[in-house]
């Protein structure tokens, strides 16, 4: 049974027990006055001379009243999306929608012009007003016990309009015959009705009608919202106090803050390939796999991926990984934070993510269950199409961490293939370096693959836009006049990329000697590649040994730390670097680090693969003796 047909249920049965012999009987106008809490819906057919002794059993104008409030509820129930609608409120949405096209097109004559008009522009007014309310909570599903209290104004709302629609139909002798045949066409319907003859003040006074029990619908509703609001909020509490362990510096990193969106004009063919792909109805590639060398720029395109479906209503949860951070960097970090996404944004699924939390031991079983009843199953209850996205795929940790060793990259990649190759509403779009174990399972004839500089035209889009970028870093360093002819051998030592070209920019930017410095970047046989730039920055940052040592301390830190340290915790808790700020003020290029109480993160996890390998650090290299549950920073 439809929403419509229960509503037409009750309101039959709130008829029949409001109506009373003397009720039918009386000669009061049929005018729309009468209160609508409780009140007998208006009886089109009765006149004002009506002897009052008539009752309901043998009066042939009751039996005629019936038939044209009859006549209301069919157009209604004829209305489109009316009958099939299954949402508390979308049938009487539909219903207002379809009384004001009704009315609109009807030729109102002489002095009861103003008076349809101001009808029309109170049912649209009450129309905008639920809609506005709705948007806060979407259209409600109601709980057991809030069903009686809120369908009543709803039904009281919908026997006003059934009653105004009676007294049209009466007047243009409008037969069921008419509303069967001119289904879904109200426009024609109202040419056949013409023009119809009701008295202003009747109109009026139905106007008055709907007011009261648009004032009695809006009251119950925002009560709804109350209640319904309060209980999400604690189920959204309660979800995220259970699925969150980290800070909001690691959750920040999670959702991609560190990394900026990309330089307008940059990258518009892969974006708009993206985008497309996003859109596009094609049931076979819901997997995108973005791959290419590190540092071409593929968390940067994420990140404006991510801000441009955002915008747009496109996302629903987002991770970007980061190697060696606490909380961002194994796969079982994306369950919790793909989950706390997903009941975060979508209301309907903080009740079933929270119902599969009930169960105590749930985050200590292995990955596929949880991924199961906290990622995927959710994500079958949702209407519409979203996208996930999921960058650095690469900077996943192979291995699961020590609490659980199912948490693995390639049990992750498995999750990924089953869920989204087979969803039919649900994308998503992944970004990795090109590692083996990742392309041979994501470069696949189900998947969209790009691989970023494959093609020479690729390439040639790259270099204009690397081109644009290193423009536009220099132009914002003061004092310095560029040549054309700087920006090309930037260009052509960074051999592609963008962060080998934003370290070198940001090196320029600090240097006093800034012509002297890019010509030594772009001749010298010690800064060829991501290595010898990063070996560059850390010479310059310390000259002599105990500086290096207290390079590599600081660095251990940050490294080592369970959650991004401060500036105020490194002086805390370094008391043998005499001099923290200064030298994380000489690693700006690689560390990123603002006031003292702000998070200090390692800018690309290059440089911290770097830093990792005695080979390629040299005499900067981080020998992390701890393991990572005792750290130097606590």
């Amino acid at each position: 049974m439809t929403l419509v047909q229960k509503l037409e249920g009750l309101f039959h049965r709130r008829k029949k027990s409001k109506t009373t012999p003397a009720e039918s009987g009386s000669n009061t106008p049929d005018d729309g006055s009468s209160t609508l809490v409780g009140a007998t819906p208006v009886d089109a057919t009765k006149k004002p001379n009506k002897p009052q002794n008539e009752t309901e059993k043998d009066s042939p104008a009751v039996s005629g009243s019936d038939a044209w409030i009859g006549r209301g509820i069919l157009f209604l129930k004829l209305t489109k999306d009316v009958s099939e609608a299954s949402e508390i409120l979308a049938p009487l949405k539909a219903a207002c929608g379809a009384t004001v096209t009704l009315l609109e097109s009807i030729q109102a004559v002489g002095e009861n012009k103003d008076a349809w008009r101001e009808l029309v522009i109170s049912i649209k007014r009450h129309l905008s007003t639920l809609n506005q309310q709705l948007d806060r909570i979407g259209d409600p599903h109601l709980s057991q016990g809030m069903e009686t209290a809120f369908t009543v104004p709803v039904v009281e709302y919908q026997e006003t309009l059934q009653t105004i629609l009676a007294k049209v139909f009466e007047e243009a002798n409008i037969t069921e015959a008419d509303l069967t045949e001119n289904k879904g066409n109200i426009k024609r319907l109202a040419t056949r009705i013409g023009t119809t003859r009701i008295e202003a003040i009747i109109i009026n006074r139905f106007s008055a009608r709907l007011k009261e029990s648009n004032d009695l619908l809006v009251t119950s509703l925002q009560l709804y919202i109350a209640k319904e609001t309060g209980e999400m909020k604690e189920t959204l509490g309660q979800v995220y106090s259970l699925l969150v362990t980290s800070s909001v510096v690691t959750e920040n990193f999670r959702h991609g803050n560190q990394h900026a969106r990309c330089l307008e004009g940059t990258r518009d063919g892969i974006i708009q390939e993206l985008d497309q792909w996003a859109r596009m109805v094609d049931q076979d590639r819901r997997i995108c796999f973005v791959e290419d060398i590190a540092g071409v720029g593929k968390s940067t395109l994420a990140k404006e991926m991510v801000s441009r479906w955002e915008e747009d209503g496109l996302i629903a949860a987002r991770f970007f990984f980061c190697r060696g951070q606490f909380g961002a960097s194994n796969a079982g970090d994306v369950v919790r934070h793909l989950a706390t996404d997903l009941a975060r944004t979508f209301r309907p699924l903080r009740k079933p993510i929270y119902a599969a939390l009930q169960d105590a031991t749930l985050l200590t079983k292995p990955f596929a269950t949880r991924w199961r009843l906290l990622v995927e199953q959710p994500l079958q209850l949702l209407d519409g199409s979203y996208v996930i996205v999921l960058d650095a795929l690469d900077e996943c940790s192979e291995d699961g961490p020590t609490d659980n060793r199912t948490d693995t990259r390639e049990n992750l990649l498995e999750a990924i293939i089953q869920t989204f190759s087979h969803s039919s509403n649900i994308r998503v779009l992944v970004t990795a370096s090109s590692t083996d174990d990742i392309v041979s399972t994501l470069d696949a004839p189900f998947t969209h693959s790009i691989k970023l500089l494959s093609t020479p035209q690729q390439r040639d889009a790259n270099t204009a836009d690397l081109r644009r970028f290193i423009e536009h870093q220099f132009s914002r360093i003061r004092t310095w006049r560029y040549t054309p002819a700087q920006v090309d051998a930037l260009i052509e030592r960074s051999e592609n990329s963008f962060l080998f070209a934003s370290t070198a920019c940001a090196m320029l930017r600090r240097s006093l000697a800034r012509s002297a410095l890019l010509t030594e970047l772009i001749t010298s046989s010690q800064t060829v590649g991501l290595d010898g730039l990063y070996l560059e920055v850390l010479k310059r940052s310390a000259p002599d040994a105990p500086s290096r040592q207290a390079v590599a301390h600081v660095l251990e830190a940050i490294i080592t730390a369970p959650q991004p340290p401060t500036l105020a915790d490194l002086i805390n808790q370094l008391s043998d670097v005499e001099d923290v700020s200064g030298l994380l003020h000489a690693l700006s290029s690689v560390v990123h680090s603002d006031g003292m109480d702000d998070p200090i993160w390692i800018m690309h996890a290059t440089f911290r693969d770097f830093l990792l390998d005695p080979t390629r650090a040299l005499d900067f290299a981080v020998h992390i003796r701890l393991l990572p549950e005792e750290p130097i920073l606590t």
